[in-house]
């Protein structure tokens, strides 16, 4: 038998099922850094995923209330960046296109309502 080869008994098959259950509790931090989490590994951190949440929720109101909305709503985004990177980029370019599409809904209106009440 080869001396690299392993034999097929229980306690080589738990300890490789327990090596690939450490290698699943896993985690990369912003600096690139492997951390080891004693509970199952998450994709994206908790704050990171409140930053997105509150990120698109601003989108919303930017494209429906206000384009000041839109100031926040970059902020969440970067503040996801700073965590993950990439991850805040969909917000804030929504913010910034929902921000500047409210503006020129606005103006519209604005120009429309003149014509009408003839100002």
């Amino acid at each position: 038998m080869v001396a690299d080869q392993r034999e097929n008994t229980p306690q080589n098959a738990e300890k490789e099922d327990n090596n690939s259950i450490q290698i699943k509790r896993l985690t990369m931090d912003r600096y690139g850094r492997i951390k080891g989490n004693t509970r199952n590994a998450a994709a994206i951190p908790f704050n990171t995923k409140t930053f997105i949440v509150l990120g698109w929720i601003s989108a919303a109101f930017t494209a429906f209330v206000n384009p000041l909305f839109g100031a926040p709503g970059v902020l969440f985004g970067m503040l996801a960046n700073r965590n993950l990177k990439g991850v805040g980029n969909p917000v804030i370019i929504t913010n910034i296109l929902f921000a500047a599409i409210n503006i020129v809904f606005g103006l519209f209106l604005i120009a429309l309502v003149r014509r009408m009440v003839g100002y």
